[in-house]
């Protein structure tokens, strides 16, 4: 089955991962922290989401381009203290993660806000001009619920 990146994006950033925030907050950032380089690899039109040594700069140009996450410049490397820390090791580094609110001063991401983000970010995303031909004409392959391959074909 081939679903376009808007089909996944949207399943992404559904509903459902504003529950997950809300009721498993910490789990939820495992969750958004891949959300979150789904997104820098749309943003930066990558052909192949598996290309090796992409990710730093992907995620860095999202949350620095979309309005939605812009704030989150502020935090010192949020790709390595929050993406890297969560993906590869399950626990944050140097990032304080809490249930409901944003604090950047004291370096506190919040579940539902960061999840609220992520899904504004998407939306702008979506509505890009650059972007809209390429999310919905560009296609990943998906076999019974599962990805076999992340390199688009157009369809």
């Amino acid at each position: 089955m081939k679903k376009s990146i808007k089909q996944i994006g949207d399943s992404i950033f559904d509903k459902r991962m504003s529950q997950l925030a809300q009721r498993y907050p910490y789990q939820s950032f495992v969750v958004m922290s891949a959300a979150l380089e789904f997104l820098g690899k749309v943003y930066s039109k990558r052909k192949d989401f598996q290309e090796n040594g992409h990710s730093k700069d992907d995620c860095n140009a999202v949350i620095k381009s979309l309005p939605a996450l812009n704030k989150y410049s502020k935090y010192n490397n949020l790709y390595h203290n929050l993406r890297c820390g969560m993906l590869h090791a399950f626990t944050p580094d140097g990032i304080i993660l809490t249930r409901r609110l944003n604090d950047i001063d004291n370096n506190k991401i919040g579940a539902r806000q960061f999840c609220t983000d992520l899904r504004k970010a998407w939306e702008e995303l979506k509505k890009l001009p650059d972007y809209k031909k390429h999310i919905i004409e560009s296609y990943i392959l998906d076999v019974s619920g599962t990805s076999s391959g992340s390199t688009f074909t157009q369809l």
